[in-house]
């Protein structure tokens, strides 16, 4: 295996491929790079990991690589997965641009985008397909989704898997990973922009799932326990990241792993400013919040305990309103007893209805007065809605931005959080959108193509989780993190929806932190996060 690295490490070094696009076809010099880096592997029968930094252009320099497939008359059937509705439409339409063919229906791409019974015929279709070389351009949710999808992808003998967003399989216990590993596809292209979001043993789980014969040995509990302690005493106490160990396991890594970073290779990419924000939590909001942390100092040692209040401190950091503080059990009674007095609902019980609404938060039961008639009399007002540090903060940063014509997007981890974000939005009667998880496939891309077109619109709210992922929103200028992600590179993710190819404004992104709140210990714990990744770039530089 020593001998192998080796090699591979001499091919990495020393060949040089000539790969050429049309004239028709414009990349950026870095990705030309990353295209003959793919042809090297290709033409060395090498697996690997393109890992530029997010909004580098990945998907664009694996086009290409596929247009080279296919004009060089390489034979067998690819494999394209994402985890979104974007490889369908993006690789479908962009990737012929790398071909000469100018015949669609036969240019051998093909997507398995649909319902159940639409994707049965096309599963049909695909096993008629007689051309020599073809591509499938799906989802993992559709490769996975149905005993039928997944016996038939795994019918299929694939020349090449090419995943994106590879970072989903960095866990080797995961059903995603046993799944995907059971695809007969001998060679193999992971994408990511994270290629480890905690510590290194991610990076090594990727590579064991691209080579597993040369990497199933790292992947054993005894090779992880000792890279962990190697990179953890290192991280820990301060030493030079490249400690010979860690040096040696680099650059065993270094043939199959390409990356690189914006400042490296965009000189002309505007520039990027992190603002942390500190928010001071209004006068109500901080007496919840040390009542919440008395009970949590309290009851230490009680871990599930310890773990609710947790999050009972997050969400009385965001909003006081994600708790039930406004309505009294004595209201909430009355309430019931409303509700079940109206002929709509005179069926309910009213013992049951009062169960379920002493569970909700103040916030839930405010919607839930909203939406009833005969409860619209218990609406919390405007000033309830107003009453947080973060809203408040908002309050004095929105007009700044709009007097300078910035556009924003607006994260935030929790969909209630939206919710109150959006009703803020309707009381200062500002424009807006907004993309959630709940969003369906084919409206996100309306909803993206509306923002991007129309200037009025102020503000998109978007999920971090949902609308970090698959998105290019350059048309904003601003990201403002209503709340932060203990995996930084989710908020990172989120952060380059707009700082990306494409951008020609300064980016400005700001992280609200609640002051002396558990936020702050959140993001001292994601710097450090941080700094892995960084020492990982700044050795390979």
């Amino acid at each position: 295996k020593k001998g192998m690295v080796k090699s591979q490490m001499r091919i990495f070094l020393n060949c040089c491929t000539d790969v050429q696009l049309e004239s028709r076809v414009s990349l950026k010099s870095y990705q030309l790079v990353g295209l003959n880096w793919l042809v090297m592997l290709h033409r060395n029968n090498l697996n690997g990991i393109l890992a530029d930094q997010m909004g580098l252009g990945k998907t664009v320099q694996t086009l290409a690589f596929i247009g080279y497939l296919l004009e060089t008359g390489h034979k067998g059937t690819t494999l394209i997965l994402d985890y979104s509705i974007k490889a369908l439409k993006l690789a479908t339409e962009n990737g012929r641009g790398f071909s000469s063919s100018t015949d669609h229906e036969n240019d051998g791409f093909r997507s398995t985008e649909g319902s159940q019974s639409e994707r049965a015929l096309i599963r049909q279709h695909i096993k008629s397909d007689t051309q020599e070389s073809s591509v499938i351009i799906s989802t993992i949710n559709h490769v996975l989704g149905t005993k039928y999808d997944r016996n038939f992808f795994r019918s299929i003998n694939l020349q090449y898997l090419i995943l994106d967003e590879a970072h989903m399989i960095k866990n080797v216990k995961t059903e995603r990973f046993k799944h995907l590993s059971k695809l007969k596809a001998p060679r193999k292209i992971l994408l990511t922009g994270t290629p480890f979001q905690n510590d290194v043993i991610e990076l090594i789980s990727l590579l064991t799932f691209l080579m597993p014969n040369l990497f199933e040995e790292f992947s054993s509990s005894f090779y992880k326990e000792r890279l962990k302690f190697l990179f953890a005493s290192c991280y820990k106490t301060g030493d030079n990241i490249e400690d010979d160990h860690i040096g040696r396991l680099k650059k065993i890594l270094k043939p199959f792993v390409l990356r690189r970073l914006k400042q490296d290779v965009l000189k002309e990419m505007p520039n990027k400013i992190d603002s942390t924000v500190v928010c001071e939590l209004t006068a109500s909001q901080k007496q919840i919040y040390l009542s919440f942390a008395k009970r949590f100092s309290d009851n230490t040692a009680d871990q599930k305990m310890g773990l609710s209040l947790l999050m009972l401190l997050r969400k009385t950091t965001n909003h006081p309103l994600l708790v039930r503080v406004k309505y009294s059990d004595s209201s909430i009674l009355k309430m019931a007893e409303d509700y079940v007095s109206s002929p709509m609902n005179n069926e309910c019980d009213k013992d049951l209805v009062y169960e379920d609404m002493s569970v909700m938060s103040d916030f839930e039961l405010h919607k839930l007065c909203s939406t009833q008639s005969i409860l619209k009399k218990y609406k919390l007002c405007d000033d309830d809605i107003l009453d947080s540090g973060k809203i408040k903060q908002l309050d004095k940063l929105l007009p700044e931005l709009k007097e300078k014509n910035d556009r924003v997007l607006l994260f935030s981890q929790f969909v209630i959080v939206l919710d109150i974000l959006e009703e803020y939005l309707k009381i200062r009667k500002i424009k807006y959108l907004r993309l959630d998880g709940s969003t369906k496939g084919n409206e996100r891309q309306e909803l993206i193509d509306k923002f991007n077109h129309n200037e009025e619109i102020f503000i998109f709210l978007l999920s971090t989780r949902a609308g970090g992922l698959g998105i290019n929103l350059t048309t904003a200028n601003t990201v403002v993190l209503h709340d932060i992600d203990f995996n930084p590179y989710n908020d990172k993710q989120a952060e380059d929806r707009c700082h990306r190819l494409g951008q020609t404004r300064q980016v400005t992104v700001y992280k609200f932190i609640g002051k002396d709140t558990v936020e702050e210990n959140i993001l001292t714990c994601g710097e450090r996060k941080l700094q892995l990744e960084k020492s990982w770039s700044e050795y390979r530089n």
